[in-house]
């Protein structure tokens, strides 16, 4: 155990040293969140469709339509609204019956669909007394797995670079270039003790990046993650996924320089499979491959609030990660 905490502690003040937990665990992410924060406010206006008529239209809707902050599209029932969303035509229809209001979004355009439902909310929240029912609904689905626009920046490129910051594969194979692995292994300490004190590091380097960006993010940018005890869990769950699955991808590499770039280009793939800095729409298929990524499972944890079944996936994939991992590993480095 005390060899295990000296390699330990020699490899986290390594990390120090060089930067990266630095540039890769919070200065790229936070400055992502800002670029894409930027973006957001200056794309171009979101396209609604509209079915029915009320005072919710002409007072709500038509005046941001006038000042250029969304564009309508009428539509002759719900029926066909909704086939517009369906379509990509439109991101949300607004259903107006007289009594009520649904809003029903495209999965693939949240921040629309969180514009429209804040519309619609507001607009019930203004009416005295307040009893105009909203009701925001997602390709027939209830809303609720969606982050609001700003924690979705935040936390999208939060775990995007995650997955850069915490294998230790890379340490293990320069230790091994450099003759200091076989030192190691020569003295009384367990080989896997060195093992686990390289890849254990990049859990702790993960774990203290998350925590700083959970907080400057709410600070700097209003990101709301959620509650403390679900963000808690789900934090240290998708850390030991990342953990898991760029060690697996690590496992695969002769040199350092070839498990960076092996975990970074696993690290790409699933990160823009997992919605991490763009949705991804419900098109080709390209919905269900998210559901292999870390990132997506993550982000919809934080959205829906629920904690259960998130974790429970992410524990998987730093499961079946950290073993295949350990096994290769194991048998291929420490000789």
């Amino acid at each position: 155990m005390r060899a295990f905490g000296i390699i330990l502690a020699k490899d986290l003040r390594q990390r120090l040293r060089d930067g990266s937990l630095l540039l890769l665990g919070i200065v790229l992410p936070l400055t992502l969140a800002f670029v894409l924060g930027l973006a957001s406010g200056q794309a171009e206006p979101s396209a609604f469709a509209v079915a029915g008529q009320g005072p919710f239209v002409e007072q709500a809707l038509r005046p941001l339509e006038r000042s250029g902050q969304i564009s309508l599209r009428a539509a002759a029932s719900p029926e066909e609204g909704a086939r517009l969303v369906r379509d990509g035509e439109v991101a949300a229809l607004f259903a107006v019956n007289g009594d009520s209001i649904e809003v029903i979004g495209h999965a693939g355009q949240p921040l629309a669909v969180q514009l429209a439902r804040g519309v619609a909310e507001t607009y019930n929240a203004q009416r005295q007394p307040a009893t105009l029912p909203v009701t925001v609904t997602r390709d027939g689905t209830l809303d609720g797995e969606e982050l609001d626009p700003r924690t979705r920046q935040a936390a999208g490129p939060a775990v995007f670079f995650l997955f850069t910051l915490v294998s230790g594969t890379a340490g293990v194979l320069a230790e091994r270039r450099e003759g200091t692995l076989v030192r190691m292994l020569a003295a009384p300490v367990g080989r896997w003790s060195v093992l686990a004190a390289k890849l254990g590091g990049g859990v702790l380097v993960g774990l203290a990046a998350m925590a700083v960006l959970v907080w400057v993010t709410g600070l700097l940018f209003g990101a709301v993650w959620g509650a403390p005890f679900v963000v808690s869990v789900l934090v240290v769950a998708v850390v030991l996924a990342a953990s898991g699955v760029a060690a697996l991808a690590g496992s695969f590499a002769r040199t350092p320089e070839q498990a960076v770039n092996q975990q970074n280009a696993v690290a790409v793939v699933l990160g823009l499979a997992g919605g991490s800095i763009f949705p991804v729409p419900p098109v080709g298929g390209l919905d269900v491959l998210g559901l292999l990524s870390p990132h997506l499972w993550f982000l919809r944890g934080l959205g829906s609030g629920e904690v259960a079944v998130p974790a429970l996936v992410l524990l998987g994939f730093a499961a079946a990660g950290w073993g295949l991992a350990l096994a290769r590993t194991g048998r291929t480095f420490l000789t």
